[in-house]
């Protein structure tokens, strides 16, 4: 990846601190950490060895294009502003105004907060299968956290939500639109519930909703699996297609 900076400069780092945390800025929407860094004569940077998709921004690695936006996340440089639960969703006007200047000569800009940092992760993993009587569909994934997450032998990482819910939405590739929702699944799981391993979860598909839906059961089959937050609500989906 080959960048140009407004301010300040780059460095490169071992690979051994790039996995703990170093050299990590915004591209576009992926957050994206770097071990080499060659400063180039025309004052760009070149940078290799990358781990792409940090922090659940997997979801943003596809469809890059010359002259993004690149922001060096720094602690020296950033700074996190709490904002109440109330301005989730609501839409807020500002004007950045320089020194000397007032907010009549100043540009409106409009922002509206989508919570990013506090939805959960798309869930990974993703599996189905069909059953041959009845053809029932079981679906599985295994969830992500979005805090913490040391791999503890014998321990789960922690839910880092006020509770565990999922929505599934299963997707009609040919209609009209294709990748229609044509039902939601909600999922809770519980002790002895529909646990599959200590961090994967199950739902299932029954071949009566199937005919319902499609009018006949299905040999293959769309969907998008959300984590749900009691705070913003769906988080990244997860989208997988499989056939029986």
């Amino acid at each position: 990846m080959t960048l140009r900076l407004f301010r300040g400069g780059l460095a490169g780092a071992t690979e051994l601190d790039v996995l703990n945390g170093a050299n990590a800025l915004l591209l576009g929407d992926e957050v994206v950490q770097f071990a080499g860094a060659t400063l180039n004569a025309d004052a760009s940077y070149t940078l290799t060895t990358l781990l792409r998709g940090r922090r659940g921004t997997e979801w943003a690695m596809a469809g890059h294009a010359v002259g993004e936006r690149v922001v060096v996340l720094s602690s020296l440089t950033l700074l996190r502003e709490a904002l109440p639960d109330g301005d989730l969703a609501a839409l807020r006007y500002y004007r950045a105004v320089t020194l000397g200047g007032t907010l009549a000569g100043g540009t409106t800009k409009t922002l509206l907060f989508q919570g990013r940092s506090q939805m959960p992760y798309a869930p990974v993993h993703l599996t189905a299968a069909r059953g041959v009587s009845p053809q029932h569909w079981t679906l599985a994934w295994v969830r992500r956290t979005r805090l913490g997450g040391a791999w503890k032998d014998g321990l789960d990482v922690p839910l880092g939500e006020e509770r565990e819910a999922y929505e599934v939405d299963i997707l009609d590739p040919l209609g009209a639109p294709p990748g229609a929702v044509v039902r939601t699944i909600t999922e809770t799981p519980s002790p002895g519930g529909s646990f599959v391993t200590p961090a994967s979860r199950s739902a299932r598909y029954s071949a009566s909703d199937q005919v319902a839906d499609f009018g006949a059961v299905q040999d293959s089959l769309a969907l998008r699996v959300y984590q749900i937050s009691a705070t913003v609500g769906r988080g990244v989906p997860a989208d997988a297609s499989f056939a029986a």
